[in-house]
């Protein structure tokens, strides 16, 4: 896949080891590991990471749809 990909992790998920590990697979991955959460970022942080997924569109917007996605 060469789609840029966000990847959050809470700090105490399971996965959060793997962040490495996708990076690696993944080479337009970035990873944001979140302090002192556990797996359910979504809930547990809302806000933190609106402005995550947001900061993350206004930076790829330009490149989704285009080649560098395979499209």
């Amino acid at each position: 896949m060469r789609c840029p990909v966000l990847a959050c992790y809470g700090s105490y998920s399971d996965l959060a080891a793997q962040a490495p590990v996708l990076q690696a697979l993944l080479p337009d991955c970035q990873t944001r590991t979140l302090p002192g959460l556990e797996h359910s970022v979504l809930v547990d942080a809302p806000r933190l990471m609106r402005s995550y997924a947001l900061a993350w569109i206004r930076e790829n917007t330009p490149r989704i749809g285009t080649e560098a996605c395979g499209a």
